[in-house]
């Protein structure tokens, strides 16, 4: 049986360094992990809240919201979609970080689902 949990609602922006400064200064979030220019990551409670460029954004994305659902059987789940009425977008493979889905709900909201690599 596939298990589901929320990892994390990441925001898509073209200056991490300047929406980092505000998340730390505004909300004063503490940064737990960044990659250069591409990600930015806090951890809040047992969620994640992180930044990524538009280069980590689903196709076509510039801004906005994505929010990712951690499985533990994607395959599973993107057969499950298709036939709830969703749609398939894109699959990509992080090599050792695992595979993330880009999917659509039924009335068109971008959302992902990530499947970690076997440790």
């Amino acid at each position: 049986m596939s298990t589901i949990r929320f990892r994390t609602a990441f925001h898509i922006g073209e200056d991490l360094d300047s929406l980092i400064s505000f998340y730390t200064e505004a909300m004063g979030l503490k940064l737990k992990f960044r990659d250069g220019s591409r990600w930015a990551e806090f951890q809040l409670g047992d969620g994640r809240f992180a930044l990524g460029s538009p280069e980590e954004a689903p196709a076509g994305m510039r801004s906005g919201a994505v929010s990712v659902f951690q499985v533990t059987e994607l395959d599973v789940l993107l057969e499950k979609v298709a036939h709830a009425g969703g749609t398939v977008l894109d699959v990509r493979d992080m090599g050792t970080h695992g595979r993330v889905a880009t999917l659509l709900d039924p009335a068109g909201t971008v959302f992902q689902a990530l499947e970690l690599a076997a440790k």
